[in-house]
């Protein structure tokens, strides 16, 4: 890991706001598992939520990877200079091949 990309990870880890992120998990009751087999279920201390962040950051960096998430954290490095780290309490994806065909369509193109 580069100078950089280490301050890059120190300075959100400071802004980020973890006291949000845990109240809105507790009036929500998301809780994480905790203890392999014999597994308890709460929510996570700040403690926690700081350090599966900062794994989390860190392992996007060091494994070159753009994308890693978990527990509700999603980290991202976007062309390997912009590093964010978000917390998602709901998100909605869909599949865009049918508006692509459509779109070819339109236009013309045979679509494969």
């Amino acid at each position: 890991m580069t100078d950089s990309e280490a301050k890059a990870i120190d300075k959100i880890m400071e802004q980020f706001e973890f006291s949000y992120v845990q109240e809105a998990m507790s009036k929500m009751n998301w809780v994480w598992a905790s203890g392999g087999l014999d597994s308890t279920f709460h929510v996570p201390t700040i403690a926690q939520l700081r350090t599966t962040a900062h794994r989390l950051l860190v392992s996007l960096v060091e494994e070159g990877h753009t994308y890693h998430s978990t527990g509700g954290f999603v980290a991202t490095l976007h062309k390997g200079r912009y590093l964010m780290l978000q917390f998602v309490l709901k998100s909605e994806d869909t599949d865009i091949q049918c508006d692509i065909q459509a779109i070819k369509e339109k236009m013309g193109y045979e679509y494969s």
